[in-house]
């Protein structure tokens, strides 16, 4: 079983990279993290079927419910295409079986850090894949740095893909896992491709991955002892970013630089472009506006969105969705929130601020937890954050380098954290049954006393 997780997150990083981008394997071979989460689901069945039980709070199945019935809705209501439902299901049907793997098999903590060994292994590679990008395979488009994607599928993920990965770093060191100075060294290593690609929403990001943790550790491990010495690495690390960044916008516009973009009004203009003013561009403000305003103008519409699938474009014929137009025009691909609005309606919001909620509230009582499984939850626990923040950043749950292993290993974030509250509650009771047969001691026994 751990061999099938490992290949899911390697296939996840390298397929389509090899199949599509350096083009050494058959293009099919991009459908090999979809092929792997169809294993998991009979796996996931076959465990059922012998009355293995999936070890998970009910809020995990109340949002598989809730999102099936809100896709059904939505495609029935709006009468999608039997094409667009199809090429619909691939953004969200293949991430539950992973959520439903990592809560039906119990994987230990030696298959869980040799999955995050090759998961460190990975990140690793897109460092000089990421140099090679921007210095030589695109040297000629210096002027942007959305051709650094490293072997994701777009800059913004590589961006998410490494700030997580500051965090499993951070966490070691507040954990005496790891020295001041490594963490130094290897933060700023990893860092890099978020440099070259001048992801400005790094230094949003990074707070989160560097200074959360801190706040998920039990106060008797006296975590804020080594607070200062974080912040001290913060500063170093942004600091450098800053002078990258600047000297890599150059390229494009020499009047330019990250601290016009943060203080002097860029932001707003990045964000907000004002189209429903009548301007033509389209911003991330803009596109989830458009998205309220179009689902809005019937209550169905309003509340299972324009079925999924059907605002989305396709390579083959048949497959594209009745409105399939939107896309390009009004940016739906901009933000997550507006992939869920156009597709799922405010319910799609819903269903999953409902995940995002058990996730966060399971890797939290990890963590403060006293048990071995204490880092795994404060590691994921801002991971959760950053991934909630990147919701209204870039659409997050359409790329596999991202939501598979997200799913995957929110679901044994979720198993354990239900055998926490498992265990805490047979205590309870063996407290329970004991003041009991105290208190109702036999007469008999009462007379010998």
């Amino acid at each position: 079983m751990n061999a099938l997780a490992i290949a899911l997150i390697v296939s996840c990083f390298l397929a389509s990279y090899l199949a599509r981008g350096l083009k050494v394997l058959p293009v099919y071979f991009v459908l090999l993290p979809e092929l792997i989460a169809g294993i998991a689901l009979l796996i996931v069945l076959s465990r059922l079927v012998v009355g293995k039980r999936l070890q998970i709070d009910g809020r995990y199945l109340v949002f598989v419910a809730l999102l099936l019935l809100t896709m059904a809705m939505g495609v029935v209501a709006q009468r999608v295409p039997a094409g667009a439902v199809v090429s619909g299901l691939r953004d969200y049907l293949p991430v539950l079986p992973l959520l439903l793997l990592g809560a039906a098999y119990p994987f230990t903590s030696r298959q869980i850090k040799t999955q995050l060994v090759v998961i460190g292994l990975l990140l690793l590679i897109q460092v000089p894949t990421a140099f090679h990008q921007r210095f030589f395979a695109f040297a000629h488009k210096m002027h942007t740095g959305d051709v650094v994607t490293g072997t994701t599928t777009n800059s913004g993920t590589l961006s998410v893909l490494m700030v997580s990965g500051v965090t499993v770093l951070t966490v070691m060191y507040l954990r005496r896992r790891l020295a001041l100075m490594p963490l130094l060294v290897m933060t700023g290593f990893l860092l890099v491709p978020t440099m070259l690609n001048e992801t400005k929403a790094t230094l949003v990001m990074l707070p989160i991955a560097m200074l959360a943790p801190i706040f998920f550790m039990r106060r008797s491990e006296k975590p804020f002892r080594r607070l200062m010495p974080l912040v001290a690495v913060f500063v170093a690390i942004g600091a450098a970013f800053i002078g990258v960044y600047n000297a890599m916008i150059q390229h494009r516009n020499p009047d330019s630089s990250l601290q016009e973009f943060w203080f002097e009004g860029g932001v707003l203009d990045y964000v907000y472009k004002g189209s429903l003013e009548g301007d033509e561009r389209v911003g991330r403000v803009d596109s989830v506006q458009i998205a309220l305003r179009g689902i809005s103008e019937t209550p169905m519409r309003a509340a299972f969105g324009l079925g999924i699938g059907n605002v989305s474009s396709a390579q083959l014929p048949g497959f594209e969705g009745a409105y399939a137009h939107y896309y390009d025009a009004y940016k739906i691909s901009f933000t997550q929130i507006t992939m869920l609005l156009w597709n799922l309606g405010y319910m799609g919001i819903i269903v999953y601020a409902l995940l995002f909620y058990a996730v966060f509230r399971d890797a939290v009582l990890l963590a403060r937890g006293s048990g071995k499984d204490a880092m795994l939850g404060q590691i994921w626990a801002p991971i959760v954050m950053i991934a909630a923040m990147c919701m209204f950043y870039k659409a997050i749950l359409t790329n596999q380098e991202f939501i598979y292993p997200f799913m995957f290993y929110a679901g044994i974030v979720a198993r354990r954290a239900h055998a926490v509250r498992q265990e805490r509650r047979a205590v309870r009771r063996g407290i329970a049954t004991s003041a009991a047969e105290e208190v109702w001691r036999p007469a008999s026994a009462l007379v010998r006393q």
